[in-house]
């Protein structure tokens, strides 16, 4: 694998992108206490009811957003070497 900065991003590349996301049965609760002289955080572990889903799609905002900072020097991505042609992920 090799790490080199993103010069542009075809069609193809954006939909290899696809969909991400996540799913889990826990969830971090956080708690804060302020008095005059001190604040805490506290961040508990607790289990949900039911699985949280979180997906998102890519769209053509984020495209454009992509393009911008692919412009700007300041996109990296990991690209594994297969039958000769490079494939980011």
């Amino acid at each position: 694998m090799e790490i080199k900065k993103i010069e542009n991003l075809s069609n193809e590349d954006w939909l290899q992108l696809g969909s991400f996301g996540y799913k889990s049965a826990q969830k971090y609760e956080l708690t804060k206490q302020e008095t005059q002289g001190s604040f805490s955080m506290h961040l508990t572990l607790i289990n949900l009811d039911d699985i949280y889903e979180k997906e998102e799609l890519n769209s053509t905002d984020d495209l454009e957003r992509y393009e911008e900072i692919i412009q700007l020097g300041y996109s990296y991505g990991i690209y594994r070497w297969e039958n000769h042609s490079a494939r980011h992920f």
